[in-house]
């Protein structure tokens, strides 16, 4: 069986389809699953086993999925999605163009489904995004078996180390941006939890381009802080598996951090959240904490530091002999 998703969107998004491929991967051992995926997140998936092959959905091959269909399909599609059983498209097509053109091409079966979760209601994102492939095998994302998650092999980890001179010693992460601003806990706030932090271990301030030089606010006031702007996924990725513990906002950088695993030990995750639904939005297996009154400004760094402080506990409980 070969069974194709079309997840165009965000970090954030294309990890958390990684809940419909587990279904398929549980469900269907030998199924061979095709990631059509922005550039980078696609191959990131693919590099850790989630997707045999992927297409790059912002390309121009791809392009004639979502065009007026005049012109002949790219040979590309053709030998990738026209070959598909199944395709599930996680995106608007009330017009059908998309689903006309997979037909075109010649998958067999074509599964329309919303990119996101109803506005009322409390699915989760990961169940919402599993729903078309559980219709079609049966389960459901528990009853199927654990997530896939993202395997970032030791010596990438340890390049990462090398690289910015982080040692063998556990360190903890803090992304302090999102796709919103709406969404983060103050950097500020940030800063005072990283000196406190510091005491302990060796802190990196993560940022993309989209933070601007919120990153560099934040880890300028942590002592000894290692700063990373922009890594590349894969870096990133790593930097994340070897973390002992992981602090974020409601974001793809979170998601992500909660997908990877590094053996024996996956990071204490904590994700906070102010206007977001946790139920709908957070990442499976994580520690959140929700803002009062959904307010990221009432949030103290007093209590946030209470859960990281129980979140070093459990550190030092793994390193025990």
């Amino acid at each position: 069986m070969r069974v194709a998703f079309l997840r165009p969107g965000a970090l954030g998004d294309v990890v958390a389809v990684r809940a419909a491929v587990s279904v398929v991967r549980h469900a269907c051992p030998g199924a061979y699953v095709l990631l059509a995926a922005p550039g980078e997140r696609g191959r990131l998936m693919k590099r850790h086993g989630l997707a045999d092959e992927v297409l790059d959905i912002s390309s121009q091959a791809a392009a004639w999925l979502f065009g007026d269909g005049k012109a002949p399909a790219p040979e590309r599609l053709v030998e990738t999605l026209g070959t598909c059983d199944t395709a599930v498209i996680y995106l608007s097509d009330s017009a059908g163009e998309v689903t006309a053109r997979l037909q075109e091409l010649g998958c067999k079966q074509v599964i329309v489904h919303p990119d996101r979760p109803p506005a009322k209601g409390d699915i989760s994102l990961y169940e919402h995004l599993a729903e078309p492939v559980r219709s079609l095998f049966g389960g459901s994302v528990e009853g199927e078996g654990p997530l896939v998650p993202i395997c970032i092999q030791a010596a990438d980890i340890d390049r990462i180390r090398m690289r910015f001179g982080l040692g063998a010693e556990p360190y903890a992460v803090l992304h302090p941006g999102s796709g919103s601003a709406g969404k983060n806990w103050p950097p500020e706030r940030y800063a005072a939890l990283g000196q406190i932090l510091a005491r302990e271990m060796r802190v990196v301030v993560t940022s993309g381009e989209a933070d601007a030089d919120l990153g560099e606010r934040v880890a300028g006031r942590i002592p000894e802080a290692v700063k990373m702007h922009s890594a590349a996924l894969p870096d990133l990725a790593a930097v994340l598996a070897g973390a002992g513990l992981y602090v974020g906002n409601d974001s793809g950088v979170s998601h992500l951090a909660s997908a990877v695993k590094a053996c024996p030990e996956t990071p204490v995750i904590l994700v906070l959240f102010g206007p977001t639904r946790p139920g709908v939005w957070a990442p499976l297996g994580v520690q959140v904490l929700l803002a009062p009154d959904a307010d990221l400004g009432a949030l103290s760094v007093e209590r946030v530091s209470c859960s990281c402080q129980r979140a070093c506990q459990i550190l030092r409980d793994r390193n025990l002999p």
